[in-house]
């Protein structure tokens, strides 16, 4: 894992991400035309979304609040822009893929955070779905793994977690997955538009352990969840 970026790597390197997971908005193109497309964070808490956003659950222990935890410390969002999307009046659901299918069957026209693979499995299922990367940057969970102690076959694993991170599993894994992978040197994940290089803000395990119970806490407060 010899030049991974610090947060990327777990306290006394009890693991390492060997991936990352992108997130970005999903929105119904039977619904919403080409013109009215949001492109910016700001963009997905306008008015037109009031009564149209679907969301899995903000104050839950889940991947769209640890998004929204990543999108505050990097300073692409902040609590204005989370009133904003609580005065729209999202459809909160149980979970991320019951979100999509909301957008998927037009039950609402737009989810604000979603992982780019749920939206890519969707899509090759013929979902009438768009995908935005935000232009001033897109969050991203990370996708750590580890050796378990005492594992039974732990030579085993430790070359498979050793395959992983060679040039062409991080280029399988950013190119076919869409998880982009972490190793220096590998290859912009599929997806993006051509031409473009969004900034990406991975959450860092620090910051979760520091600030997440306090983020949740707020976040919960204002969605009333």
């Amino acid at each position: 894992a010899k030049g991974i970026p610090e947060q990327l790597i777990g306290p006394d390197n009890l693991w390492v991400d060997y991936a990352s997971i992108p997130l970005g908005a999903i929105v119904n193109t039977s619904a919403v035309s080409p013109a009215d497309m949001p492109k910016t964070w700001k963009d997905f808490v306008k008015p037109m979304w009031r009564n149209k956003t679907a969301v899995s659950n903000p104050g839950g222990i889940n991947g769209l609040s640890q998004a929204l935890a990543a999108g505050l410390k990097a300073g692409i969002i902040d609590q204005a822009w989370l009133d904003q999307l609580a005065a729209n009046k999202p459809l909160i659901t149980p979970g991320a893929v019951a979100a999509l299918q909301m957008v998927a069957t037009g039950q609402a026209t737009l989810g604000p955070i979603i992982a780019y693979t749920q939206y890519a499995n969707a899509k090759k299922q013929g979902a009438p779905l768009a995908f935005v990367f935000p232009s001033d940057g897109f969050t991203a969970l990370p996708a750590p793994f580890a050796l378990v102690a005492k594992a039974p076959h732990a030579e085993a694993a430790k070359l498979l977690m050793a395959r992983v991170m060679t040039p062409p599993a991080q280029a399988i894994l950013s190119l076919k997955i869409g998880q982009p992978g972490t190793m220096p040197g590998a290859p912009p994940m599929a997806g993006l538009p051509p031409g473009e290089n969004p900034k990406v803000f991975i959450l860092d395990w620090k910051y979760l352990q520091d600030k997440y119970p306090e983020l949740l806490a707020g976040i919960k407060k204002t969605f009333g969840t």
